[in-house]
């Protein structure tokens, strides 16, 4: 089956989710996948037939999880091109919403670069910062 996967193509990003999601038990991923990090337009998108694909992937006996940042932003003040991962605006409130639609666990990036110089002592202060706001909000999803 030929199915598009063009960015932007909302119709086709969702069939071949389907498609992966869908496989025969002898040829699905749950055999080798404890877990499925999804975006959150799969987290409340449904199939072709109107099952969510968290379902889809239960029935699969994986866990579905959610990614939670927003990417990563240029740190201004840092002289190697470091850079910052954003989400933390909304994060509990996402994160309670994602709970509810059956996210069973959460990642979170955070970019370090290594080399000379660097990381800097911002990039390690801002990267403590989350990981402390991180912990924390554990408690609250």
């Amino acid at each position: 089956a030929v199915v598009s996967t063009q960015s932007g193509h909302y119709a086709g990003r969702r069939a071949y989710r389907e498609l992966l999601f869908t496989l025969p038990k002898e040829a699905n991923a749950g055999s080798s996948l404890g877990g499925c990090i999804l975006f959150e337009e799969t987290l409340f998108q449904n199939s072709s037939s109107g099952v969510s694909m968290v379902k889809l992937l239960r029935d699969q006996g994986i866990i579905p999880g959610i990614k939670v940042d927003k990417g990563i932003v240029m740190l201004p003040g840092t002289n190697g091109g470091e850079g910052v991962t954003q989400g933390l605006d909304g994060l509990a409130e996402r994160c309670k919403k994602y709970k509810q639609a059956g996210a069973q666990f959460a990642k979170w990036r955070a970019v370090i670069k290594i080399g000379d110089n660097i990381p800097s002592g911002l990039c390690l202060i801002n990267t403590i910062i989350l990981l402390l706001f991180l912990f924390e909000l554990k408690n609250v999803a």
